[in-house]
């Protein structure tokens, strides 16, 4: 018996499976394990190192600029409720800033939202035109401002960098991306 497909079943089919690779792709990064207990994920130039201490997790985040370098964890909507780490080094001073995502195009400091600034610097450096910053932060601060976070769960992740001599909080990213990984 010859049976054939409806055109409409065969497209339907097909957008299922290309739905699925897409997501697929979109799945756990993976992740090097460093010398010194860090995982490390590199991507399009930014460099995402970390690993979880008792209650806590030490993030070193590094990008080829001389301007600020972030992250952000577990956004809703583009940038929305994510929990953020936004700093720059000038002169050898470190800024560093613990954000929430305000809006899905914009982020504001957790002091200024009803939380409470939770992170710890731990190093920022500048050398050969690349950004440093290590910080170590709870995992669940109970911030309302703060995405709790825990040890093998599997996190969004988003990440940016200003252009050279971007040393301010509030510039455009030159670079921007996500991925995904289990921390």
């Amino acid at each position: 018996m010859n049976r054939r497909l409806p055109v409409k079943k065969i497209i339907a089919v097909l957008l299922f499976a290309l739905l699925t690779l897409g997501l697929a792709a979109r799945t756990l990064v993976k992740s090097e394990l460093e010398d010194n207990g860090f995982k490390r994920v590199e991507q399009d130039g930014f460099i995402f190192r970390w690993r979880i201490v008792d209650d806590k997790i030490e993030i070193n985040i590094q990008a080829p600029t001389q301007g600020w370098v972030g992250i952000g964890f577990n956004p809703d909507s583009k940038m929305e409720d994510a929990d953020y780490i936004i700093g720059y080094v000038k002169n050898g001073e470190v800024t560093l800033s613990d954000d929430y995502g305000a809006t899905s195009i914009s982020h504001r400091r957790d002091d200024r939202g009803g939380g409470e600034n939770n992170l710890t610097l731990i190093a920022g450096s500048e050398v050969n035109g690349s950004t440093s910053l290590t910080v170590r932060k709870p995992l669940d601060s109970g911030d309302n401002r703060d995405q709790p976070m825990s040890a093998g769960e599997i996190v969004d992740v988003l990440f940016a960098w200003g252009g050279d001599r971007a040393d301010n909080l509030r510039s455009i990213h030159a670079k921007r991306g996500s991925f995904r990984v289990k921390l």
